[in-house]
C-alpha cells in the first residue's frame, strides 16, 4: 500500500507557523460509492475531505534546499512557505491574499491546528479532548477554561454525530476567538479612567459634544493598541420621548468570534465580554456616560429592530 504525506502541526516554538509531514497509510477508497449516499458508512477523514490539507507533491513547488514554497490544498488554496519554512501567507480561490508573517495566533494557523485536534476527538475521552484543547490553545485555556472545555467538548460531540459542518463551525470559532484573545493579552488597556462620568446629555448639542469625544477617544485607543483596530466603534444618540442617551455600537464584529457557538448564540464568549468591558472602559476615559455597549452583528441588529418596530405597530393597532 502506497504512501503519502499529510501535514501537521508541529508546535515547535521559535519556529512559528510551520508545518511537518507525516506519513500515513493511503485508504483503499472503492472509486463506484456514491458520496450522497446516506446508508454509506464513511470514516471522518473521508467525510471531511475539505479538511485535508495536501494535494499531491507533484502539485507543490519546493524551494533549493528542498523545504516546501507554495503547498495546493484541495479547495484550491495555496500556502506560502519562505525557504526555512515559515508559512508567509495564504492565497485563496477567489486570488485574495491572507498575510501569515508566521504568526501561531492567526486564526488561519489556529483552525489548520483545530480542524486536525477534531479528527483526534473520537479516539480521546473528554477530559483528554480537553486538555489536548489547552494545549493547542493556551489563550482560549488560560482566558476562560470552562470556556475552552466547553468548546472541546462541544467538538468531540459534533465529530461523534458526524455533524462535520457544526465541528468545522465550532473549529472556525474557536480560532477567532483564540486571535483576539491572544491580541488582548499582549495589549492590555490602561485602567486609569477619569474619575467622575457625565450625567445623562440633557440637550441634543451637549449630546453630540459627547459623541465627538468618544470618537476621539476610541481613535485614540486603537492607536494606543487598547482597542482592536477591526470593528467598528460608533456611538449612537437616542431619543425616546424627549429624553436623550448615548449608546455604542461595535460593528465589523463577526458571530464566531463574539458568541458561544456551542449554546447557539445566544450568550457572548469570554472575549466578547472582554472587548465590551474595554469599550467601556474607553466610555469612561472619554467622560461619557452609556447606556449600553452592544455588540450585535448587523444581521442581529437588523433583526432586532424588526421586531422592536413590529411590536411598536402591533401596540398602536391595539391602542387604536
Amino acid at each position: 500500500m502506497s504512501e503519502h504525506t499529510r501535514k501537521r502541526d508541529t508546535g515547535e516554538q521559535g519556529n512559528p507557523g510551520e508545518f511537518a509531514t507525516t506519513t500515513r497509510a493511503e485508504a483503499d477508497i472503492d472509486v463506484d460509492l456514491d458520496p450522497l449516499d446516506p446508508t454509506v458508512d464513511w470514516d471522518h477523514e473521508d467525510a471531511g475531505i475539505s479538511w485535508e490539507y495536501p494535494a499531491s507533491d507533484a502539485d507543490s513547488t519546493f524551494h533549493e534546499n528542498g523545504s516546501i514554497a507554495d503547498r495546493v490544498l484541495l479547495d484550491g488554496t495555496i500556502e506560502h512557505h519562505d525557504d526555512d519554512g515559515t508559512l508567509t501567507h495564504v492565497t485563496i480561490d477567489d486570488g485574495s491574499t491572507i498575510l501569515i508573517n508566521g504568526d501561531p495566533d492567526h486564526p488561519y494557523v489556529v483552525h489548520r491546528r483545530l480542524a486536525e485536534f477534531a479528527y483526534e476527538t473520537h479516539e480521546l475521552s473528554p477530559n483528554e479532548a480537553e486538555a489536548r484543547l489547552a494545549e493547542l490553545s493556551p489563550a482560549l485555556a488560560a482566558h476562560d477554561s470552562a470556556n475552552a472545555d466547553r468548546i472541546a467538548r462541544a467538538i468531540a460531540k459534533r465529530m461523534g454525530d458526524d455533524d462535520l459542518y457544526e465541528a468545522e463551525a465550532l473549529c472556525e470559532s474557536a480560532a477567532q476567538q483564540h486571535a483576539l484573545t491572544a491580541w488582548m493579552q499582549q495589549h492590555p488597556q490602561p485602567q486609569n479612567p477619569r474619575p467622575g462620568v457625565r450625567d445623562r446629555p440633557a440637550t441634543l448639542d451637549e449630546a453630540r459634544g459627547m459623541q465627538d469625544k468618544l470618537l476621539r477617544t476610541f481613535a485614540e485607543q486603537c492607536q494606543e493598541q487598547s482597542l482592536p483596530t477591526g470593528p467598528s466603534y460608533i456611538p449612537v444618540i437616542t431619543i425616546d420621548r424627549g429624553r436623550l442617551s448615548l449608546s455604542v455600537d461595535v460593528r465589523n464584529v463577526p458571530d464566531s468570534m463574539m458568541r458561544n457557538r456551542y449554546d447557539g448564540n445566544e450568550t457572548l464568549s469570554p472575549v466578547g465580554e472582554e472587548l465590551r468591558t474595554r469599550v467601556e472602559t474607553a466610555c469612561r476615559h472619554a467622560g461619557a456616560r452609556v447606556e449600553a455597549v452592544d455588540l450585535e452583528s448587523d444581521l442581529q441588529r437588523g433583526i432586532r429592530r424588526l421586531r422592536t418596530h413590529s411590536q411598536h405597530l402591533h401596540e398602536q393597532l391595539d391602542a387604536a
